[in-house]
């Protein structure tokens, strides 16, 4: 004769918690399979390249310089020889207090240039404060005001 073999209520209560999170960690897989296959196929549609665009910015390169004689003409050259529309870039040279040929050799390479003498306010930040608002003043529609 076969015994009846009892069950706890401690057992059904654990197989039932194993059988939850069992079905819990297929479904976390099943979203985290099916996130990767939708990325899969998104790769595969393939990468549509983007159209060139008319560049549209207008900006000034302003290059503050003191007896830069020997290399401002070459700097000059290279940024006006850019891949940008010339018409939408100006090349400043802003010579301070030079004692040189610096102005003269940076106007030869194309460059607007801007000559300062003031010995006791010399360095960047006089020149830049002192050109600045010439410069804005002088090209507002190639420095970006009035675009």
């Amino acid at each position: 004769m076969r015994t009846r073999v009892q069950r706890c209520a401690a057992c059904d209560a654990g197989h039932a918690m194993i059988l939850w999170l069992t079905t819990l960690g297929a479904a976390a897989l099943g979203f985290w399979l099916l996130y990767f296959y939708v990325l899969a196929c998104a790769g595969l549609r393939g990468h549509r390249p983007d159209r060139p665009r008319e560049p549209i910015r207008r900006f000034a390169v302003v290059i503050p310089a003191h007896n830069e004689e020997l290399v401002i003409g070459d700097t000059v050259r290279q940024l006006l020889r850019q891949d940008y529309p010339r018409a939408l870039f100006s090349v400043f040279a802003l010579a301070d207090n030079c004692d040189d040929r610096t102005a003269a050799v940076a106007a030869a390479a194309g460059a607007t240039c801007l000559e300062r003498h003031a010995p006791a306010h010399r360095g960047k930040g006089h020149v830049l404060a002192w050109a600045l608002p010439r410069i804005l003043a002088w090209h507002p529609a190639r420095c970006g005001r009035g675009v």
